[in-house]
């Protein structure tokens, strides 16, 4: 499974990943690449994950909870053609 960086919180060793329909919160070691929102995180072994197919550049999760959609709404930006 893959995980793809969604939203970067506050906490720097904070972020939300998505895969499908899982979303968890994970808090990751700190490392000194930067993750951006859209990045993939790919497994591999002993528990780590390579940052965009790049197995130089890893991080590990430290620990990791399941949440549920409704408690991280997502906000809807309206298009230019929408009337208000």
């Amino acid at each position: 499974m893959e995980w793809w960086v969604k939203k970067v919180c506050t906490e720097t060793t904070r972020v939300v990943l998505q895969s499908g329909q899982l979303l968890i919160i994970a808090e990751i070691e700190p490392c000194r690449c930067g993750l951006k929102i859209g990045d993939k995180l790919t497994p591999l072994a002993n528990a780590r994950y390579s940052i965009n197919d790049d197995p130089a550049v890893t991080l590990k999760v430290q620990k990791a909870t399941h949440f549920s959609a409704e408690r991280w709404p997502i906000a809807r930006i309206p298009s230019p053609n929408s009337r208000q």
